[in-house]
Parts: structure tokens; sequence; C-alpha cells
């Protein structure tokens, strides 16, 4: 579930799920976000003083083996093939608009002219001395109709009190089927239907959001809150039916698997456990995996997955665990992790000066699908949110 975007800060001053140390953020980007303890785009950051360290709990029905000790020390990225983002990206044809809109652009309403489904939500630069609530939020929407829609989030009626915080919000979280946006408050979500614009605000157990991903049958999400127990609750929320209930792990950053399962990994001694939690219950292998590379999970797909190492991308085998590609950061790169995968080769991924990106892992190519423009100040971030179910 692509929700592209500037990714938490591992343990909250490291853990940008999708993007930083652990799970990977990078270079001049990372440097700025540890000094700011911002967490990014789908994570965002609450105001509140920095939140503690999670404590992975070991599924009790945790059962089976498929590697050693001897596997991890042995798991190696020597010979792996190895790419860079070019300067200049190559520009790929797809049903996405190739800019984003200018950071103060004018455009129509969202709320007077709802566009149906949209294919991507964008956050126009934002600072990290964020002082005005909802009246500093705006998000761009991108509808079918080929037409750029903004959403002034003060508009929605929601108090400034269950506003996330002062520096960081993030583009929010499109339905994979472009038809709702769901956005982090304080107290829970809030749901706005991109065909009747009519917003829904759901209050969840916990002390605030940390962050939201969506299903991948658009009809339910799941959201992230701090417990104020030194714990972290993952909570579903249907759309047929608001009442969240509690889930029985802590979601990933990296959200849900394309099949709708969700991947979590634990330490168990010198091996790494994987658990895979869907609708009929739950699986357990020990994986020959590194556990500083799996901790933060990773964004699944069909056949690879793709994790976080500072200032690298790794991509491994789903069914051996063995890496397949890595992406290599240099000083000037500024990644946003991605949520999802564009093709069972091909993931999203953000460069802040380039705009939305994919990686042909196989192949090695990063093409750029849409640009942004200029370049990210280094006090400012922006970030964006795509409907994958729509881009092509």
């Amino acid at each position: 579930m692509p929700r592209v975007g500037f990714r938490r800060l591992p343990q909250r001053l490291g853990d940008l799920q999708q993007l930083g140390s652990g799970p990977m953020l990078t270079s001049r980007g990372a440097r700025r976000l540890f000094a700011a303890v911002a967490l990014m785009a789908c994570c965002g950051c609450t105001g509140e003083p920095p939140e503690p360290k999670r404590a992975p709990q070991e599924p009790q029905d945790a059962l089976g083996s498929g590697g050693t000790e001897a596997d991890v020390e042995s798991w190696s990225l020597s010979g792996v093939r190895e790419v860079q983002i070019p300067a200049n990206p190559r520009m790929r044809r797809s049903t996405l608009p190739r800019n984003f809109p200018a950071d103060d652009a004018v455009l129509p309403d969202l709320l007077d002219s709802p566009p149906g489904t949209a294919s991507i939500a964008y956050h126009p630069r934002e600072t990290f001395d964020d002082l005005g609530g909802w009246s500093t939020e705006r998000v761009y929407f991108y509808g079918a109709d080929s037409t750029w829609r903004s959403l002034e989030m003060a508009d929605l009626g929601l108090p400034n009190s269950t506003h996330p915080g002062v520096d960081t919000y993030g583009a929010g979280a499109l339905s994979p089927d472009g038809t709702h946006w769901a956005a982090r408050t304080n107290d829970g979500v809030a749901v706005l239907d991109l065909k009747t614009a009519t917003v829904e605000t759901v209050i969840i157990p916990g002390k605030y959001t940390s962050y939201i991903d969506w299903h991948p049958d658009s009809r339910r999400l799941a959201a992230v809150r701090f417990s104020g127990l030194r714990t972290y609750r993952t909570w579903t929320v249907q759309l047929a039916s608001p009442t969240p209930t509690r889930a029985d792990y802590e979601l990933p950053l990296d959200g849900f698997a394309d099949d709708g399962t969700v991947v979590t990994y634990t330490r168990r001694g010198g091996t790494t456990n994987r658990v895979v939690h869907g609708d009929d219950g739950r699986e357990s292998q020990t994986v020959p995996l590194p556990w500083r590379i799996a901790r933060d999970g990773g964004a699944v797909g069909p056949t690879y997955s793709m994790l976080g190492l500072r200032r690298e991308l790794v991509v491994v085998d789903n069914a051996s665990s063995a890496p397949t590609a890595r992406l290599r950061l240099r000083r000037t790169d500024e990644v946003g992790w991605p949520r999802g995968w564009w093709t069972p080769t091909t993931v999203f991924l953000t460069d802040s000066n380039h705009g939305l990106l994919i990686w042909n892992t196989t192949a090695g190519n990063i093409r750029q699908l849409v640009h942004v423009s200029p370049p990210t100040r280094a006090d400012s971030y922006w970030s964006t949110s795509i409907a994958v179910d729509l881009a092509s």
C-alpha cells in the first residue's frame, strides 16, 4: 500500500517506518530529522516528548524453523546488484500526473467539488515550526478527472486540540481504490469520503495516533496508537462500522502485504522470527535474516520484500530471505521509504529533490513518475500518498 513520504525515525529518534536508520531515512535528511526529532509523513510528529522504545513480544504460538544462527551469520550483501539514484532520472509515462502542484497553487476547493476518486494526495512543503494547527494544513488531490483540487484541513471542522503536533503532519493516507482518504488526529482518525466530501471522525483508545495504513480491500484501515504504557497498540476501523477493534499485533511501518496479511519480525536469540498475521490466524517461522535489518518490518510484495539499513534499501527474496538488490544512498540523497510495490519487482520511493520514483529491483533502473520543484529546503519537507489501484 503505497503511502510514500518521509518515514518515521526508528524508535522515534530512529524509527521512520519507512525511512531512516533501522527502517531508513538517509544522509542529509536523516541528520536533519534526527535533529528535529521529526516523524515524517505517514507517521508525523505529535508534539509530545520522544516516545519510548518499543518492546516487541514473541507470539506464544511461534512455531517452525527456517534459519539458524549460522544462516544469519552467513547472510551477506557481498556481490548483490547495487544501484544509486541518478542525478537526472528518466521520466516514465503513467496514469499519474507528471508534476506536483506549486506549494502556493490556487486550486478548486475539494469540498465544493469532490473528485469521486483520487490517485494522489500531496502535502506541499512544510517547515518544522508549524504552530497554526489545522489552519496550516493543506493537502492537494489529483482526481480521476485529471484535475488537482485543494483541501484546507481547517474546513473539516476538526478541533485544534486534535491536531497531532507542531512540526510535521503529512499527506495522510489514500485508500488503494482512491475513494477515501484518512488523516491522523490526536483522538484517532478522520476519514473523508471523496465522493460525497463528508468526513467521519473515529475516536480510538490511546494517547495519540502514530501512523495509519489501509487494508488492500479499501474497506478498513489500521491505526497505531501510543497507549501511554510504553507500548503501541494497533486498532482496526471498518468503513461500514467505525467502532475500532483491537488487533493482536503492532502494525509495522510498512503495513499490509498485497494479500492483506501483516508480516512482523521478532528477535529469537541470534535469529529472527517472521510472523504472518492473516484473518484466519498467524503462522511463524525462523528466517535467516539479521535482526538489524528486519526489526522495523518491510514493504512486502508477492515475491520480494524491501527492508531498510542505514543509508540503503535492501530487497530480499520472500522464500529464501536471500538479498537480491540494494539501493545505496549518496550524501545528497534524501529518500522516502516506499509503502508498496508498483509491480511484483518494482517499488515506489520518493526523493525530496526529484519527486516520486520507481525502482525496478531486478533490472536495476530508477525512473521518475511525478516531478517536484523546486528542491526541498533544509528546513522543510513534503510528502505524498498514492492510491495504488489507480496507478499504472
